[in-house]
């Protein structure tokens, strides 16, 4: 008797799904993808020109990638709106059953707008055939019998544990990158003991002393990044990971060029990203009162590297930026091994921005 009860129940299941899905697809019109095939391709072909301040390229390079293509106009704005480049595709010759779609999106490095990309593209907006309509809403109908099926009372399961988080990164605490990570930020080591030697005999110890503090003034607040001290020749540096992987790409682009300051000379500081928990808002303060869980052992990591080397901890290794090259090492950390050139030119940028300010 429970059998046949549970088969006409699953039957009218399939039924009804079936017959609903069915009748929403034939009532409404399908609308377009909602998102353009082009735009994606147009923003990383033209971020790179004009970080490097290469506008004059700009609208040529739009022009040679819109041949051959849907699209029938681009615009590209400045952030106060002025006008760089505007191209036509004067050859374009749209299908019957195509409409013209708007899209747009940013062009943004850091916290600044640089520019705004517009798109008019033209995509198929065909509608379906009653076979389609009637194919996909049979095997919706047959997805809800199988879930009915699935759902129907087995052995009982162990519940799931409630402590864990969606969105959670392994080796990483709970919370961290979310809302709630205010206990978390990154940490930096850079051992500028590498230095001392060659700093001492040329006299140039002063120097070079003043110009890290000048960088770290200057620098720092728009990085996120603030100075925790000096101990046994190691400069620790601390940064706010509520957005974990935008705190990550300023630990390496900051530290990176920091570095960069005495490749010539005395070759590159060892340096050290990893993730501690402050105890507090105020990571100075945790620091000074030995309540900095993780920064012991970042300055240890950093203790232990090869010198020159710029290695973040294998935790973060998913939030790195595409635009660093690194290697996994087999001693559980990731290797940087260069930065994208559009990287180190927008530094540049900004290092003269502020010294002008």
């Amino acid at each position: 008797m429970l059998n046949n009860k549970l088969t006409r129940h699953l039957a009218l299941l399939f039924l009804a799904s079936s017959l609903l899905v069915f009748m929403l697809l034939s009532l409404v019109q399908p609308d377009p993808p909602g998102r353009s095939w082009y735009l994606p391709t147009l923003l990383n072909n033209i971020q790179p020109r004009l970080i490097a301040g290469d506008q004059a390229s700009v609208e040529p390079a739009l022009n040679q990638m819109i041949r051959g293509t849907f699209i029938q106009r681009v615009d590209l704005y400045e952030a106060d709106g002025t006008l760089i480049a505007s191209v036509r595709n004067n050859a374009l010759q749209p299908e019957p059953d195509m409409q013209l779609q708007s899209f747009s999106g940013a062009i943004v490095i850091d916290s600044t707008l640089l520019a705004n990309l517009s798109v008019d593209e033209y995509q198929s907006v065909g509608g379906m055939s009653a076979a389609d309509r009637l194919f996909i809403a049979l095997l919706t109908g047959v997805c809800v019998l199988a879930a009915g099926l699935l759902l129907q009372p087995r052995n009982p399961k162990p519940a799931q544990d409630e402590d864990e988080l969606p969105g959670e990164i392994a080796g990483l605490p709970a919370g961290f990158g979310q809302a709630n990570s205010e206990d978390i930020c990154l940490v930096m080591v850079i051992r500028i003991s590498d230095l001392q030697q060659g700093l001492i005999k040329r006299g140039e110890l002063d120097e070079y002393g003043d110009t890290i503090w000048s960088l770290l003034e200057r620098m720092g607040p728009a990085y996120g990044i603030c100075c925790l001290g000096v101990s046994e020749g190691n400069l620790l540096l601390g940064a706010n990971a509520a957005n974990p992987a935008v705190a990550l790409r300023h630990c390496i682009m900051f530290g990176w060029n920091i570095g960069s300051l005495s490749v010539d000379r005395y070759g590159r500081p060892a340096t050290w990203v990893g993730y501690a928990e402050k105890g507090g808002s105020n990571a100075c303060y945790s620091w000074m009162a030995g309540a900095f869980e993780g920064a012991a052992d970042a300055l240890q990591r950093c203790l232990e590297l090869d010198a020159g080397s710029f290695e973040v901890c294998d935790s973060l290794q998913a939030m790195l930026p595409r635009s660093v090259e690194s290697e996994p090492l087999a001693s559980g950390s990731v290797r940087i091994r260069s930065l994208d050139p559009a990287m180190l030119a927008l530094w540049k940028r900004q290092l003269q921005s502020s010294s002008e300010n």
